[in-house]
């Protein structure tokens, strides 16, 4: 099941040149005998100049994969770290979404498959949203798995198309996250609401 995710990618021209060292690598490989298949080879999506570029970037990559956590930083020019902005930090902002939506068109549009990791893709309140907007792949901690089941499980696919139809036209996180925990509370999932998760 390996597979080789690269991180930080900004141009065209890293995936490439990453792509023909792990060529050259696996040449070497396979001439001492061994019949190891070429790994999938990804890029993560999670600085603004990879967004622009998701769909070339899709093209000649095998999957693709978003951080969740730099990507947001990053579009928003926030440090989550440093104390007097980190409220700035807004995981559920329009166009952080907006990104997210154009990644998963550019991957899908290449028939790639997508993925997303960082605290937004464990989040209960996040899951099914990240769902609805097409994800084919949620990447989170162990301890994450089953409060997301669960809250996965409480909807329909057809629930989630209405949902994602509702935040789409919304233009704050605020508005987005009260329209998620209502649709939460509204399944009996308010205890996951009160353990937190990104705002």
């Amino acid at each position: 099941n390996l597979r080789i995710l690269l991180p930080m990618v900004t141009a065209i021209d890293e995936l490439r040149s990453a792509r023909q060292l792990i060529l050259r690598c696996h040449a070497e490989v396979m001439s001492e005998g061994f019949t190891t298949p070429l790994p999938p080879i990804g890029v993560m999506i999670e600085v603004p100049a990879a967004v622009y570029l998701a769909a070339p970037l899709a093209e000649e990559a095998d999957f693709l994969s978003v951080g969740s956590n730099d990507l947001t930083q990053y579009l928003l020019a926030v440090d989550r770290g440093n104390a007097r902005v980190a409220d700035l930090y807004q995981a559920f902002h329009p166009a952080v979404l907006a990104a997210l939506a154009d990644i998963i068109d550019a991957a899908h549009g290449q028939n790639k498959s997508v993925s997303i990791c960082g605290e937004l893709a464990g989040d209960p309140r996040a899951a099914p949203l990240l769902v609805a907007m097409g994800f084919d792949q949620l990447s989170m901690n162990a301890g994450s798995l089953s409060v997301i089941k669960r809250v996965l499980g409480a909807f329909s696919r057809a629930e989630l198309k209405v949902l994602l139809s509702t935040l789409r036209p919304l233009r704050s996180s605020q508005e987005v996250v009260a329209t998620l925990d209502r649709a939460l509370s509204e399944r009996g999932l308010d205890i996951f609401l009160r353990r937190g998760g990104a705002v």
